[in-house]
């Protein structure tokens, strides 16, 4: 994963784009890599105190969303799962950038 954001970045880098349109790139990058850990992280935390959360915004601490996300991390399934959505969201950015021709 690390190599495939090194090649993003000097592909933006060396690009001909302008500085806030780069800005703009690295952005959107971070938006879709956290929205894929996020969706594959959602999936696999339990339901029971998502709901319970849910129906108690105020017991919806720093603390509880920690140990949810802990709890949901606890197998390497999880883990791989989160991985490989890295990976896909940025295979999907860089053929946009191919496409783009950047």
């Amino acid at each position: 994963m690390e190599e495939i954001v090194r090649r993003l970045v000097a592909r933006i880098e060396n690009s001909n784009l302008m500085d806030t349109d780069k800005d703009r790139l690295y952005v959107e990058m971070q938006h879709a890599i956290r929205s894929a850990v996020r969706q594959a992280l959602i999936s696999h935390v339990s339901k029971d105190d998502l709901k319970r959360l849910v129906h108690n915004r105020s017991a919806m601490t720093v603390d509880a969303y920690v140990r949810l996300i802990c709890d949901a991390v606890k197998e390497e399934a999880v883990i791989e799962e989160m991985h490989q959505s890295m990976i896909d969201v940025l295979t999907t950015i860089e053929q946009a950038l191919t496409e783009a021709g950047v």
